[in-house]
């Protein structure tokens, strides 16, 4: 189903399909959207003396991976917890013989790792997001803007999102081609790699969407608290029956997940520091979103000495009070499906 948005009165619209226009703020996904986003008091009401505080968030029907027991019973119900037997390279996974893979009936296909990552390769992640990863070769929100613009400090407030591996044209909503193409780092894909091979584990039937799978381009994202994302589907790749691997560090998030339509109420996640999510058959083709950042850092992403901004890693993770960054890996291009020249 094809979904077209429409312009009025300064409302946006959606059609699924044929079917009448709609607001997009009336539909289920809106709603659940304006439910978990972050109500700030208005400074205009401060000043009259009139202000109300913003209404308090509930997030008990949030599913959260690391606590099983502690969610609702209804979504105890559809949640099924997976031990599966792995071994834990380098300083990539928390040390163990088997990892915990969680999966929801509520939204198939959605397969969450709960505090996979050990905080050494989180901090290593965040260290290269927010300095490697936001200067050339790789491009940004800002040098899209403006080719001559470098991050010569690294990340910035101004700073979105960055592309590595295939770059993407966010006017097309397509990838270009191999000339334009950047390196992909190796520890990213090495550390996808093994995370992909997990899922036969958790669910036969994706063994023909794992094996082979190459990490070919990601995005990194980044949300200061007070930032969210709105509902979107990521169709832009050729190989949409691959994975997408979504990495979460820093700050938590609620995560929105739902079906290819924005009137299908969507479930909301935990999404913490240290987590990875995948998305397979339905979930990947599904509406997502981000709507509220918590502000809650982990202690192991800041500096050991708060006044310590001498060295790289501590002048880089200073920057982590307060910020999500979510690395999202895609395969765009298979042999059925070649990059352009």
């Amino acid at each position: 189903t094809v979904s077209v948005l429409y312009w009025r009165s300064n409302a946006m619209y959606t059609s699924e399909g044929t079917s009448a226009p709609k607001p997009l703020s009336d539909t289920a996904f809106r709603v659940e959207e304006k439910r978990y986003k972050l109500y700030r008091t208005d400074p205009r009401q401060v000043r009259k003396g009139k202000a109300q505080p913003p209404p308090a968030t509930d997030f008990s029907d949030v599913v959260d991976a690391r606590d099983i027991d502690g969610n609702t019973a209804a979504n105890r119900r559809m949640l099924h917890v997976h031990t599966v037997p792995a071994s834990t390279p380098g300083d990539l996974f928390r040390p163990s013989t088997s990892i915990t893979a969680v999966t929801f009936d509520g939204v198939p296909g959605l397969t969450i790792l709960p505090n996979l990552l050990t905080d050494a390769a989180q901090r290593r992640l965040c260290v290269q997001s927010l300095t490697e990863f936001v200067r050339p070769p790789y491009p940004n929100n800002m040098s899209a803007l403006d080719p001559a613009y470098v991050a010569k400090d690294g990340y910035e407030p101004r700073l979105r999102w960055a592309t590595l591996g295939y770059a993407y044209d966010w006017t097309s909503r397509t990838y270009k081609g191999e000339r334009e193409r950047v390196p992909f780092p190796d520890s990213i894909a090495a550390a996808v790699r093994h995370v992909v091979a997990l899922l036969p584990s958790v669910d036969a039937s994706l063994r023909p969407v794992a094996d082979g799978y190459d990490a070919q381009t990601a995005i990194v994202n980044f949300y200061p608290v007070g930032t969210s994302m709105m509902a979107h589907q990521d169709l832009s790749e050729a190989c949409l029956h691959r994975p997408l691997v979504s990495i979460s560090l820093g700050c938590s998030s609620v995560f929105l997940m739902g079906t290819e339509s924005r009137d299908d109420r969507p479930h909301a996640f935990w999404l913490r520091s240290g987590d990875v999510a995948v998305f397979t058959g339905p979930s990947r083709l599904a509406y997502h979103a981000v709507p509220r950042i918590l502000d809650d850092t982990p202690r192991h992403l800041l500096p050991s000495d708060p006044s310590d901004t001498e060295t790289t890693d501590a002048a880089a993770l200073a920057k982590m009070a307060g910020l999500r960054v979510n690395i999202n890996v895609r395969q765009v291009y298979d042999a059925q499906h070649p990059a352009p020249a």
